[in-house]
C-alpha cells in the first residue's frame, strides 16, 4: 500500500475530471486526470480497503482547505439544482420545523422546481453562494457555512427566499437541505394543516375578518392568533384568538379587533380585562382553558405571554407545563 503524504485537511472529497460536473472520490475512475475545483492544481486520487476514499493536494500546495471545502459544497448544490431543471427524479428535500407546532417537518422539492443555477450572485447589497432559478427569477438564494454564519444584517436584508447550509453537511449529502438559518414558505405538518383548515373553517362560519389574524401560531405573521374551542355554555365550536398582553389582558388590544373580544367583569379576577368570549351565547371563555392550561387551544411555545412588573423586576410567563401556577403566583397572589 502506497504512503498518503498529504495532510488530512488537504484532502478533498470531490474533484473535477475536466468536465463541469463534480466526481465524488468513491466513484473517480483511476486513471484519469483530476483537478482541484478551488485552486485547479491536479490532485490525486487515493482510494484502498482502509483510508477513506478522497483526492490529495500534492506537496507544497498553496490551497486553502477552508476555500476548497467551501467552494465543492457550492458546486455541489448548484449541481442538483441543474439535475432538478432537467427532470431528475431523485429528489431535493428540505427539513424543517412546522411553523404552527415547531417539530420536524420535510419538504421535496419536485422535478422541474428549478430551471438552472449560477454561481456568485448579487441579490440586492449582497452576494450569494448559489441562486436557483424559477425563468428569470431566483427561485431560492443558497449561502454555504463552513466558518462563518450568515450575519444577521445580511440575514435581514435579503430579498425572496433564502436558506444557510453547513458545508459538511452539503457534502455528506447535496440533495438533502437542512437549514441552520433560512426565510421560506411557511412549512407544516400535516396534523397542523387539518387543524388550521379546521379553524379557517370556524372563522368563515362566524364571519370573521382574517385578514387580521391568522390560524398559524406565529405571532410575528398577525396581530391575532386564532384557534378554536367549544364554548363551555352553549357547546357550539367558536373561534378564540391570542393577541399580545394575554392573559387578563388590561391593556386595550391592537385594532381592528375581532368582535368576540370583549372588555368584561370577571367575579374569580375582581375586575375587568378584555377576554375571548362566544360570539353565539357571548360567554365569556376562562383565559386559564385558553392560554394557561397544558392542553389550552392557545397554549404554544410560540405565543408568548404577558410580562407582569413585580417587586422582583419584570416576570415572563410562558406557556406549558406549570404555567397556571407561575402565572397566578406572580400575578393573582390570593389564588395561590
Amino acid at each position: 500500500m502506497s504512503t498518503d503524504l498529504a495532510p488530512k485537511h488537504l484532502r478533498l472529497s470531490h474533484a473535477h475530471d475536466g468536465g463541469a460536473m463534480l466526481t465524488s472520490a468513491e466513484d473517480a475512475i483511476r486513471g484519469e486526470e483530476h483537478v482541484c475545483p478551488s485552486c485547479s492544481d491536479p490532485v490525486t486520487l487515493r482510494r484502498g480497503d482502509v483510508r477513506v476514499a478522497h483526492f490529495a493536494h500534492r506537496p507544497g500546495t498553496n490551497c486553502s482547505p477552508e476555500s476548497a471545502i467551501h467552494k465543492i459544497a457550492k458546486l455541489l448544490i448548484a449541481q442538483v439544482i441543474h439535475l432538478n431543471a432537467l427532470g431528475s427524479d431523485r429528489a431535493i428535500t428540505i427539513e424543517n420545523s412546522c411553523e404552527h407546532c415547531g417539530c420536524a417537518v420535510t419538504r421535496a422539492l419536485p422535478p422541474g422546481t428549478f430551471t438552472g443555477a449560477q454561481e456568485e450572485v448579487a441579490v440586492g447589497s449582497y452576494w450569494v453562494d448559489v441562486a436557483g432559478y424559477n425563468g428569470a427569477k431566483i427561485a431560492l438564494a443558497v449561502e454555504i457555512r463552513h466558518t462563518h454564519a450568515v450575519g444577521e444584517e445580511k440575514a435581514g436584508s435579503l430579498d425572496g427566499f433564502w436558506v444557510e447550509l453547513v458545508a459538511a453537511d452539503v457534502i455528506a449529502n447535496p440533495f438533502r437541505w437542512v437549514p441552520q438559518a433560512s426565510k421560506l414558505k411557511v412549512m407544516l405538518c400535516e396534523p397542523c394543516k387539518r387543524q388550521i383548515k379546521t379553524t379557517q373553517r370556524v372563522l368563515s362560519q362566524w364571519n370573521v375578518d382574517r385578514n387580521n389574524c391568522s390560524p398559524v401560531f406565529n405571532p410575528e405573521r398577525a396581530k391575532y392568533i386564532a384557534a378554536t374551542e367549544e364554548c363551555w355554555k352553549c357547546k357550539k365550536v367558536i373561534p378564540v384568538f391570542w393577541w399580545h398582553g394575554v392573559p387578563f389582558a388590561e391593556d386595550q388590544p391592537p385594532e381592528p379587533r375581532p368582535a368576540s373580544v370583549q372588555y368584561r367583569y370577571s367575579k374569580k379576577y375582581e375586575g375587568k380585562y378584555w377576554a375571548n368570549t362566544c360570539p353565539g351565547c357571548e360567554c365569556m371563555q376562562g383565559d386559564n382553558f385558553l392560554f394557561l392550561f397544558d392542553d389550552a387551544p392557545l397554549a404554544s411555545k410560540h405565543l408568548p405571554l404577558r410580562q407582569i412588573n413585580s417587586q422582583g423586576g419584570t416576570v415572563s410567563i410562558t406557556t406549558g407545563p406549570g404555567a397556571v401556577n407561575s402565572f397566578l403566583k406572580t400575578v393573582m397572589g390570593k389564588y395561590r
